[in-house]
């Protein structure tokens, strides 16, 4: 029955000299196909200019290899005995230039050196002396294997073939993590497990939640009792910052977690703050139903996390009194700075956004327009914009701001590597998490150059008077 396969094509370099050795290659190519292409559905084609290169007119040998077969192998198995080869036009040999173009590619590569008797026939000091100096070189730059015996050879390079091909496929299949099913699903975030950045992030986040609040807060007579929700409230870190040294309010906070209520409850006391441990949807469908509106209604970091935030923003615009305000504070990656460009960074930010039960990483940017979307129509919307980077910042300071803006991301892996029927991709995703978090938070450190700048996003929406 016919199945569909991914195909590397791999090309075998040689001198004339080891005709007996790429017969084995391809021997040792085929037996992993029948041990592994039925499991893998990955099927490797041995590449030889033998029975790969048409024939054809107009250029020299190894130009006509070139053209035709290097640039569609993935990788190349290069074996080399007595000989270097006859110089082309670019290196000393033709499989010297055929192995630098997959160096060059960062593509792997395997490369094999005999060490059986010469029979003196084969004997070509020049040959031997120049293979000497370029064996050396491959040495230096990498590791090498080496045989006495045609028997010796083939079950090495089956062992380092095997090896080969199970870092490509531990690579292919952490494509294969668990990803979300769409952007505006609710997100698996227990923040529980954030309590230290959040904590961070509250103190950084102060003066500029307050001079948001003040906004709102400047509409009412001063003498007027307000009724505040804190909409996702966490474990209130942000709740009690803003509003424990208020006067004149009556500020309730919501959050479904109960072991965050229950923390605020007890650590966070204020006689004008009271918590309650509740979906906020229903809670804000409930309060518009009982007719319980607010003055201000503020929530940080909650809609990215949540189902329907278009449809909560909604619901908190109808819970609002008359000339009540609405404040969202949310981040947004796309416009985040982190220069130099650092691919593992990029992978880390990349996978936070495809994983399953992972937040809106976008939803920043959506504020503004879902604002304007709301009924009757805002009286003004106001935009406010935060964005701490490190510039100038300690080492200390440099680290604090990565584990703020990065630690968390690991925690959707976590969960997912942890779970009882975890698949593999799922764990190989988090267990290179791991080690992406801790090379980035020591460049972080130790590279005082390093520009990067996040942006907090307040929208304000203020109903008329």
């Amino acid at each position: 029955m016919p199945i569909t396969a991914t195909v590397y094509k791999i090309l075998i370099a040689s001198p004339c000299d080891v005709k007996r050795e790429r017969e084995l290659c391809r021997d040792v190519i085929l037996d992993w196909n029948a041990a592994n292409s039925d499991s893998t559905r990955v099927f490797l084609e041995p590449v030889l200019w033998e029975t790969h290169v048409a024939c054809t007119l107009g250029n020299d040998p190894q130009a006509i290899i070139n053209q035709q077969l290097l640039s569609r192998c993935d990788f190349v198995i290069a074996v080399f005995w007595s000989r270097i080869g006859l110089p082309t036009k670019n290196a000393e040999g033709g499989s010297v230039e055929e192995l630098n173009y997959f160096l060059e590619k960062k593509a792997r590569t395997i490369v094999g050196f005999s060490q059986a008797p010469l029979p003196p026939q084969n004997i070509d000091i020049d040959q031997i002396a120049q293979l000497k100096v370029f064996r050396e070189k491959c040495e230096k730059n990498g590791i090498v294997f080496t045989y006495h015996s045609t028997e010796e050879f083939k079950s090495t390079l089956a062992s380092q073939l095997a090896k080969s091909m199970n870092r490509i496929l531990v690579e292919r299949d952490l494509d294969q993590f668990s990803k979300k099913e769409n952007v505006g699903s609710e997100s698996t975030y227990n923040i529980q497990e954030d309590y230290d950045r959040i904590l961070i992030q509250a103190h950084q986040n102060k003066a500029f939640d307050q001079e948001c609040l003040k906004i709102a807060l400047d509409r009412f007579p001063e003498k007027q009792k307000l009724r505040i929700l804190d909409a996702g409230c966490g474990n209130a870190i942000i709740t009690y910052a803003l509003f424990a040294e208020m006067d004149n309010v009556e500020v309730i906070g919501v959050d479904r977690s109960e072991e965050a209520i229950r923390y605020a409850s007890h650590h966070l006391k204020s006689k004008h703050i009271n918590f309650h441990c509740a979906d906020i949807h229903s809670y804000i469908q409930g309060s518009i139903d009982r007719g319980e509106l607010f003055d201000v209604i503020f929530s940080a970091q909650l809609m990215h996390h949540i189902d329907a935030p278009e449809v909560l923003m909604k619901h908190f615009w109808r819970c609002l009194n008359k000339a009540g305000a609405l404040l969202i504070r949310n981040s947004d990656d796309g416009l985040d700075i982190n220069y130099p460009s650092s691919k593992s960074l990029d992978y880390l930010i990349e996978s936070t956004h495809k994983i399953q039960g992972s937040s809106d990483r976008h939803y920043g940017r959506k504020i503004y327009t879902q604002m304007k979307r709301l009924l009757p129509d805002p009286a003004a919307i106001q935009i406010k914009y935060d964005h701490p980077s490190t510039v100038s910042k300690t080492a200390k300071e440099r680290v604090d701001y990565f584990n703020r803006m990065h630690q968390f991301r690991i925690n959707y892996a976590k969960q997912l590597a942890q779970k009882p029927n975890a698949k593999p991709s799922d764990v190989a995703l988090y267990e290179k998490l791991i080690t992406i978090l801790a090379n980035e938070r020591e460049r972080f450190r130790s590279q005082d150059d390093i520009f990067a700048l996040e942006v907090q996003i307040t929208g304000i929406a203020l109903k008329a008077k």
